[in-house]
């Protein structure tokens, strides 16, 4: 298990993540896009209103999953010897990527998460080594690795 490999399965997994959304957003988009000349009964303007509602929600949600994107992207070669933003951080039954918030994902038969630098979880790892325990929930776990 190398950063590279972990990086790279957050990332494809992000991307997919896009994708997704992307597409979601586009048939809203097309689906809200009704011709003035077609929508006589008020029910169809009420029902288009609503899917634009919808894509505007899906395009903040799309915009969010770029930026994620592109915070993987931006610390993607390189290295950690403390927790910090940016980092890999091999626990006992994780990994987490700290830094933005990605879905969990099965990585070599661990979970693989990525967390935000604001979440609570790396206030209490932060500067954390190798060795270390750290309280995750009710347990103590032991850093075995930082990438």
């Amino acid at each position: 298990m190398t950063r590279m490999d972990i990086m790279q399965a957050l990332m494809d997994e992000q991307q997919q993540i896009v994708e997704r959304l992307a597409k979601r957003t586009d048939e809203l988009d097309n689906a809200a896009d009704l011709d003035e000349d077609d929508t006589i009964d008020p029910e169809d303007l009420s029902h288009q209103d609503e899917l634009k509602q919808q894509q505007f929600g899906m395009e903040d949600v799309l915009a969010k999953a770029n930026e994620n994107l592109a915070i993987l992207k931006s610390f993607e070669n390189q290295e950690f010897t403390s927790v910090e933003e940016g980092s890999i951080v091999n626990l006992d039954e994780m990994i987490v990527f700290i830094g933005a918030a990605i879905p969990a994902v099965d990585f070599n038969g661990k979970k693989l998460i990525g967390i935000s630098s604001d979440a609570p979880l790396f206030a209490g790892v932060q500067g954390k080594t190798v060795g270390e325990k750290v309280k995750l929930g009710e347990k103590n776990v032991e850093i075995l690795n930082i990438f």
